[in-house]
């Protein structure tokens, strides 16, 4: 779709997954372009960061969250403002919870394979 604008909902800055999940984000928009907002992996963060996006002068095309809960949240704080997701803005989270089938829309969510990658770097 060419997403221009994505923001990121960062999880705990003490947290190993968070920091490489930030990186990641920061790696593939450019340090330049990039929109952080703190998290700490909760539904609530994620709510108060989805209202703060709702509420920002420029919304972002699209939001990636460092984790389902959060992306969960911050689905019903944009749906509350009247944002559709993913018609207005784009919304993914991370580890893909069984729950984020279920919410409406469907979570898009990251799968990884922990089991095989573990794997992979004992090769």
């Amino acid at each position: 779709c060419g997403y221009r604008r994505i923001a990121h909902i960062r999880g705990p800055r003490d947290n190993f997954e968070a920091e490489e999940r930030l990186r990641g984000y920061r790696a593939g928009l450019g340090a330049r372009r990039a929109v952080v907002i703190d998290g700490d992996f909760s539904e609530e963060s994620g709510y108060r960061a989805g209202q703060t996006l709702a509420a920002g002068r420029t919304r972002p095309d699209a939001v990636f969250a460092a984790n389902d809960a959060m992306a969960i949240g911050c689905l019903f704080a944009l749906t509350e403002a009247g944002v559709r997701v993913p018609e207005d803005i784009a919304l993914a989270g991370f580890d893909d919870v069984p729950v984020a089938r279920y919410v409406n829309p469907p979570l898009t969510t990251v799968r990884v394979d922990v089991a095989a990658m573990g794997r992979r770097a004992l090769e």
